[in-house]
């Protein structure tokens, strides 16, 4: 594997995709297409964190992966370095893979990539079954989120685990800039509206973002196809700390909202933006009143439970969600005992809040 001749490959036909001629500095490009070509070239790296955080859950070492919407080919590149023995991308965009089938290549990794629709179980199953699959940046962009789940579930071998990056609507740090277009307050909004709003603000016709869930969704999706769900990264700490960081963060959101009057939109997107906004403000200070009476009350274990999923429902931007198909041997996959423990304690962790 040599990342050092693939990694101008890349970065060649990143820039063709984007129309940014060689030679010009990629700090000088303006917002959002710096966030948009720097997110392609941090594919590797991405998909290098993204698997040593699963690693405790599912080892790479000798399994069969792939990549559900595997856009540039970095997580294939960060499977194999894993020690992954087959790695596979499937992707619905031709650009995009017509980018990761020269990226991998020129890395000397062996590997399959196809262009497909990661919700068709006709598509996916034609790949066989894989120990591994990752879904990370692509279930905000499909039409049918069910069809999705369930289509990727029936791709696990036993015991093997899927991992999701689902975006939080009701994430302080999206609702300020959403993730795709760096807009305040978009994710709020209904597909319908988002859309009209975004191609309105921008005069640009693109938008290939579907509609934003909340956690309960996504897990009840997983577990009705039979997945044992866990998130994985919850922040630590003290709860109730980082939700006085929440409230502040909300209050700032607010006055916003409250002075907020885009004039390239017209007003009656105007106004559903802010009060979209306000009744997100307002779920979250129903729930701090719930805590509120929780601590007056001295029912700590009760007001630390809520200040727990607080933080789960509102401080995480991007949940990261491994869901296992259970194994008749009982436990997480590994190739090493001590991984398996590890994975319980985590999992203790995690259950304990």
């Amino acid at each position: 594997m040599d990342l050092s001749a693939a990694t101008p490959v890349l970065e060649k036909h990143v820039r063709l995709l984007y129309k940014v001629p060689e030679g010009v500095p990629l700090e000088e490009l303006t917002e959002p297409l710096r966030s948009y070509v720097s997110y392609a070239l941090g594919c590797v790296h991405r998909g290098r964190l993204t698997l040593e955080e699963i690693q405790p859950f599912r080892a790479l070492q000798g399994s069969r992966f792939l990549d559900a919407g595997c856009a540039y080919g970095g997580f294939l590149v960060a499977a194999a370095e894993a020690g992954a023995r087959e790695v596979s991308g499937l992707d619905v965009d031709e650009r995009l893979v017509g980018i990761a089938r020269p990226f991998l290549a020129a890395a000397g990794i062996p590997y399959r990539v196809e262009t497909g629709d990661v919700s068709d179980p006709a598509v996916v199953g034609a790949l066989g079954r894989f120990d591994l699959i990752t879904c990370n940046d692509v279930v905000e962009h499909v039409d049918n989120v069910p069809r999705l789940v369930a289509t990727l579930a029936a791709a696990l071998a036993e015991g093997g685990c899927l991992y999701v990056a689902a975006p939080n609507r009701l994430s302080p740090e999206f609702i300020r800039k959403d993730p795709h277009f760096l807009e305040f307050g978009v994710v709020l909004l209904p597909h319908a509206s988002a859309r009209r709003l975004q191609v309105t603000r921008s005069g640009w016709p693109h938008y290939d973002v579907g509609e934003y869930f909340e956690l309960d969704f996504y897990s009840s999706l997983l577990e009705r196809q039979g997945l044992e769900v866990r998130v994985i990264n919850v922040p630590g700490g003290r709860a109730r700390d980082q939700v006085k960081d929440l409230e502040a963060q909300f209050r700032e959101i607010e006055a916003t909202a409250a002075a907020w009057s885009e004039p390239r939109v017209p007003d009656d997107l105007n106004a559903e933006l802010r009060m979209s906004v306000f009744a997100a403000v307002k779920g979250f200070r129903d729930r701090r009143t719930r805590l509120t009476a929780l601590e007056e009350i001295g029912d700590e274990a009760g007001a630390e439970a809520e200040a727990a999923g607080m933080v789960r429902d509102y401080a995480v931007p991007v949940w990261h969600i491994v869901a296992r198909r259970p194994s008749s041997r009982g436990g997480y996959v590994t190739q090493r005992p001590g991984l398996v423990r590890r994975a319980r304690r985590t999992l203790g962790r995690l259950l304990r809040g």
